[in-house]
């Protein structure tokens, strides 16, 4: 059985090692980050959408509280003129003043709101462009890797039917805790005792039990990197 699976492995390596190239291919990886900085952008965006629209509320209503306090400094200041009594149009013309106070206290506040406005929507107009920007690469890059993928579609299919035929009559523990380290792309699974005591796959020293049980047994695993270490 073990030399079976050692079979199965060798072909399986192949296949290990597209997968390993697919991962670390340089568009692959483009493609993956370039999606993290649209969904960044994107979520941005909606943040800077709710921003403008609760900026432009307040601006409003700081517009409308604005022109009530004109209004009212206007029908002061008319009162006034029509007053008979000194005292009575100083009293009217302090509080005409304390109204512009408050008038101009919420033109400054409109003026810095405005500002921000300005702001906000300068970035928002550079982040949709660099948004706009991303989506060209990202479509770019994923026909590239597309590409990539189609070149070795052919050889991917033919590791696939040749790994089905060496299945076949493989089962048991052996298998399962190849098939175990495998699926944790530890590979290869099954290697071969290095001089008197070394694993062929993390190159560790086994521990004196350790080498007892791969003398007794043929094949051990591994304290350290869980392999399945064996002898001839």
């Amino acid at each position: 059985m073990l030399q079976k699976i050692l079979e199965y492995q060798k072909i399986d390596m192949e296949k290990f090692k597209m997968e390993k190239e697919i991962e670390e291919n340089k568009d692959r990886i483009a493609v993956l980050k370039l999606q993290q900085n649209i969904k960044s952008i994107e979520s941005t965006l909606i943040k800077m959408d709710k921003d403008v629209a609760e900026y432009k509320t307040f601006l409003k209503k700081l517009s409308d509280k604005i022109s009530e306090c004109s209004k009212k400094v206007t029908e002061l200041v008319n009162r006034a003129e029509i007053a008979e009594k000194q005292d009575e149009f100083d009293d009217i013309m302090v509080n005409a003043d304390k109204v512009m106070e408050i008038v101009l206290s919420y033109e400054k506040e409109a003026d810095a709101l405005k500002k921000k406005l300005d702001s906000l929507n300068k970035t928002y107009k550079e982040l949709k462009n660099q948004y706009v920007e991303n989506l060209g690469y990202h479509s770019e890059a994923k026909n590239k890797f597309n590409v990539y993928k189609k070149s070795i579609e052919p050889k991917a299919v033919e590791l696939i039917k040749r790994l089905d035929a060496a299945s076949k009559d493989l089962s048991g523990d052996l298998f399962e805790k190849y098939k175990r380290l495998r699926n944790n792309k530890i590979m290869p699974a099954i290697v071969k005792l290095l001089g008197d005591s070394q694993c062929g796959g993390c190159f560790m020293e086994l521990s004196v039990d350790c080498k007892t049980k791969l003398n007794a047994n043929k094949i051990v695993e591994c304290e350290n990197c869980g392999r399945l270490i064996y002898i001839d």
